[in-house]
Parts: C-alpha cells; structure tokens; sequence
C-alpha cells in the first residue's frame, strides 16, 4: 500500500500529465477538456461533487450498485449497500435491495452535505450563501 508521500507524488504527476495534455481541473478528484459540458458546468458554477464525482449539475435520484456503493432519493435519503459480497448477493438473490443502512437527512444534515460538496467542487465556500439560503449564522453553526 502506497504511502501518503507517494500517493500524493502520484496524484502530482498525474494531475500535471492531464493539465499538460489539455484538461482542466474539474473538482476533487475530475479532469475534463475545454470543450467538456462539465468544465462549462464548473465555469457557470452549476458543478456538483457527488458520490461518483463531478458532476454537471445535481443528481437528485441515485441507485447504488455494487457493494458499498452509495445512493440518494430525493435528495432527501442516504443509503448504503452491504459491504460483504455474500450479503449483497443473498439480497439480490431474493430480490431484495442490498440495503445496509439509510438517513433521512434533517436540515442540518442538509448544510453539511452541501458546505462538503462546495469544497470538493469548487475548493471554496462563500458564508453568505449558506447565511442567505438557510436563514443562520454561519459562524455560528455547529457543524459537529
């Protein structure tokens, strides 16, 4: 297993390989071309980070598959699948979803979700968006 040092060496390396072949820094862990709608996106500040990664815009409906892969209904619910291959097979086996825990986000959870995927997106968040749109006190929050 690589090391910290080295893996950061090899996102370093890769990064400066796709940025010298044209692409452009699209969120946490994307890239894409000029011409790409994601770049587009990340101009017009529509982009979002979500599970998969950068995205054009907000998926509000995501199935999970796979083991431990994640979903969102609504916007509102979280769920995760079993991490265990044999419990994810043994629910799909009799048609179950493979289902391992959910959340029903409350608003606060809400505010959080959305000030993570601002910084992996855009690497910034403006206080007096949050302020604005939910009606606080960004310093004021409890984000524990």
């Amino acid at each position: 297993m690589l090391n910290f040092f080295k893996q950061k060496a090899v996102f370093q390396k890769a990064s400066g390989m796709l940025i010298k072949s044209g692409y452009k820094r699209a969120g946490f862990e994307s890239y894409a071309l000029q011409s790409d709608l994601l770049t587009k996106s990340m101009q017009d500040g529509k982009a979002i980070y979500n599970s998969p990664g950068t995205q054009k815009s907000e998926a509000t409906n995501s199935i999970a598959v796979g083991s431990s892969a994640h979903g969102v209904l609504n916007d509102d619910y979280y769920f995760q699948n079993f991490y265990e291959q044999n419990l994810y097979r043994e629910a799909i086996d009799n048609r179950r979803f493979p289902i391992y825990r959910g959340l029903k986000m409350k608003q606060d959870d809400v505010i959080r979700r959305e000030v993570i995927r601002l910084i992996r997106t855009f690497f910034n968040i403006e206080f007096s968006f949050f302020e604005k749109k939910y009606e606080f006190s960004f310093k004021e929050f409890d984000f524990i």
